[in-house]
């Protein structure tokens, strides 16, 4: 399973697709910018931090201390 992420594109077309599972696991280093977003949960979507990579978003989980590390040195948008 990809760490990368998992979206569901199932809304209408004017909403932003959305993550429906998070990685706990550090990927700090892999994280580029100074912002984030914060995802609401609201199925099928889970409650996520969304951080940018060169590879794409990458939904994060919030509780996960090194998530809370990171987005507390970030700007969120």
């Amino acid at each position: 399973m990809s760490d990368r992420l998992s979206l569901s594109a199932r809304h209408a077309p004017r909403r932003r697709p959305c993550c429906v599972q998070v990685t706990s696991r550090n990927m700090s280093a892999d994280v580029v910018g100074q912002t984030y977003r914060e995802q609401p949960a609201g199925s099928p979507c889970v409650k996520a931090i969304i951080f940018h990579t060169n590879d794409g978003p990458l939904c994060a989980d919030p509780k996960a201390q090194w998530v809370k590390d990171l987005a507390a040195n970030m700007t969120k948008v």
